[in-house]
């Protein structure tokens, strides 16, 4: 049938027109820019749904939801559509679900649809963006499990981190953010990881490290080096490791045991390791990699900020193991019966984090003795936490503990101090080198 409108008629039909479809795209752009939040309350658990809408340029409207208590960020809806007031969501990949609401005056009222079970959820317009749900998350988390977390002001500080990641468009934008809350809890060992790089605070001191000493540690070269001093001592030094990468950690592991095993085959029984250009990696692989020198047992522990319920550092037939669970499977290479005696361990402000963790391993033999400056201080545990699309949060939550139970807040303490006299061109001319093989002469 074929209407015909004139006058009054004609002008009717064009303002209701405008006012239809004017309404719906004010209704929909009251989408954008803050995320909607609801709850949806399924039997013995309630879930927390946050929904970001985004402004297309060309083409449909696209939308995403983040769930942080099932680790689920961004995950795109497969359709998404507003027509007039109303609003259906389909996500077909990861959760198989579908949400049907009506846009309302700072609301939707819908219902939400998943394996074949129907709940009323109703969202409402939050005062988050997408990057200050990140960093709520990162405060969640470092309020429950962070080791300073009882001297923190955390409505000031969750104020002030509000208000940095508000200005956020993108993650490196949000990082300052997440670096203030690690500012505030004083963990120089924690980190921010995302786009593959990572990104602390800083807090170097660089009064403590020597220009010859940090050319030696941030220089190219980065090889495990080990000589025969004399007939007995043998020096090996151990820098900083590959991370936890796939099949990196086990090479590394195995790096070290053949150079060990290549100086025990010549009786040698006395050992200088040196630690000074050690500022992290895997403490897995270098501790798997020195079994021989350590012997099975426990050799170490994470333990809270009480000095409490330790999870013990374990070696076991060449493999080590963080309490029950196996971090190495290169096992012992070594077939050489020569049993280590005295073995002199060398330390400087460089040292840290993984580089530490051997240090307090060897503090824990009673054959040991730990020479040179004392270390950087990252003598903590680090828990990381997803709490974002591809993005990690760091953050300290336990100490670490030797096997005789001394418990290291502030970094490792040598017994023997010695300033400076580094020397990693002619080892033979370093001051602590020189002063560990006296020890051992004795």
């Amino acid at each position: 049938m074929f209407f015909r409108f004139t006058g009054k008629s004609s002008l009717l039909f064009c303002l209701f027109s405008v006012l239809l479809y004017g309404c719906g795209s004010e209704l929909q752009d009251s989408l954008y820019q803050k995320l909607w939040t609801g709850t949806v309350s399924a039997p013995g658990q309630s879930i927390t749904l946050h929904f970001a809408f985004e402004k297309p340029l060309i083409g449909s409207l696209k939308c995403h939801i983040s769930i942080p208590g099932q680790q689920m960020f961004e995950l795109p809806a497969s359709d998404c559509q507003v027509n007039g007031d109303s609003l259906f969501l389909e996500f077909s990949e990861g959760m198989n679900a579908k949400f049907r609401g009506k846009i309302g005056a700072g609301q939707i009222s819908g219902k939400w649809m998943q394996a074949n079970h129907t709940f009323p959820l109703s969202l409402a317009k939050s005062d988050r963006n997408l990057y200050q749900l990140y960093a709520a998350n990162a405060l969640d988390i470092a309020e429950k499990n962070a080791l300073n977390s009882r001297n923190i002001d955390w409505k000031m500080l969750r104020d002030s981190v509000s208000i940095i990641a508000g200005n956020a468009t993108n993650i490196e934008e949000l990082i300052p953010a997440l670096q203030t809350v690690l500012r505030s809890l004083q963990d120089k060992h924690g980190f921010v990881y995302f786009n593959n790089k990572s990104a602390g605070y800083k807090n170097d001191d660089p009064d403590r490290v020597s220009p010859a000493l940090r050319k030696a540690a941030y220089g190219n070269d980065k090889d495990i080096v080990s000589i025969a001093v004399n007939d007995s001592i043998a020096y090996l030094r151990i820098p900083t490791s590959p991370d936890f990468q796939s099949g990196k950690e086990e090479a590394y592991n195995q790096q070290i045991q053949k150079q060990v095993c290549d100086l025990l085959d010549k009786n040698i029984r006395h050992w200088i390791i040196d630690l000074r250009l050690n500022y992290g990696g895997s403490m897995f692989a270098m501790l798997g990699g020195l079994n021989k020198l350590l012997g099975d047992g426990t050799i170490g522990s994470f333990v809270n900020r009480d000095g409490k319920d330790p999870r013990n550092w374990i070696m076991k037939g060449g493999n080590f193991y963080d309490q029950q669970e196996q971090r190495t499977s290169s096992g012992m290479r070594c077939k050489s019966q020569t049993r280590p005696g005295k073995i002199a361990v060398l330390t400087g402000p460089i040292t840290a984090s993984s580089g530490e963790a051997v240090a307090v391993a060897f503090r824990s033999l009673d054959n040991s003795r730990i020479f040179g400056e004392p270390t950087k201080g990252f003598t903590t545990a680090l828990s990381g936490f997803n709490i974002g699309k591809e993005l990690m949060f760091f953050i300290s939550t336990g100490y670490y503990s030797d096997a005789k139970g001394h418990v290291y807040k502030q970094g490792v303490v040598p017994d023997t101090q010695i300033e400076g006299g580094d020397n990693f061109t002619e080892i033979l001319k370093d001051e602590k080198v020189k002063a560990a093989v006296g020890w051992i002469g004795r």
